[in-house]
């Protein structure tokens, strides 16, 4: 057998791996494919014009918070989130309210679950629940808020494309 300068022996272009040796190296590669990736959700972007046409309630408001309510027949708690409404600039809200379906607290969590901030004010672009509660609206895309602090020339572009009511 060859030797490399310094003694060890050099492998021959004829070397084999023991088959316990692939059978390793086979399982770390099924085990990487599988173990869990840190994941982030993806929305498309919507134009102005498609988000203010999805939305059945469009409102200025403040985030109030989120709280756990028991559903019908035992069917497990959901939380539901209150908006402060100043003004609705689309739709009709409860009077003075809006009601936005949240993720319960304590429940699974999903990486598409957006988080609001209890103070946070803003235009909010609110769509129905499909088959849900009337008055029980979502905001399950990251356009369908848009902070007063952050984004006051857009709230105000929206407001011009929304119209008066």
């Amino acid at each position: 057998m060859r030797q490399s300068g310094r003694g060890l022996p050099l492998a021959s272009h004829g070397a084999r791996c023991s088959p316990l040796l692939r059978l390793f190296a086979a399982g770390l590669c099924a085990v990487a494919l599988l173990l869990p990736r840190g994941s982030f959700a993806m929305w498309a972007q919507m134009s102005d014009e498609e988000l203010v046409a999805s939305s059945e309630l469009i409102v200025i408001g403040e985030w109030l918070g989120q709280t756990q309510v028991a559903l019908e027949g035992g069917r497990g708690a959901q939380g539901i989130g209150v908006i402060a409404v100043t003004e609705t600039l689309k739709g009709s809200a409860e009077p003075g309210f809006a009601l936005v379906q949240r993720p319960a607290t304590g429940g699974l969590q999903s990486s598409s679950d957006i988080a609001f901030e209890r103070g946070q004010k803003g235009l909010w672009l609110l769509r129905a629940k499909p088959g849900g509660a009337q008055a029980v609206y979502l905001a399950d895309h990251p356009q369908r808020f848009v902070s007063a602090s952050k984004n006051a020339a857009r709230i105000a572009a929206l407001r011009r494309l929304i119209g008066p009511k």
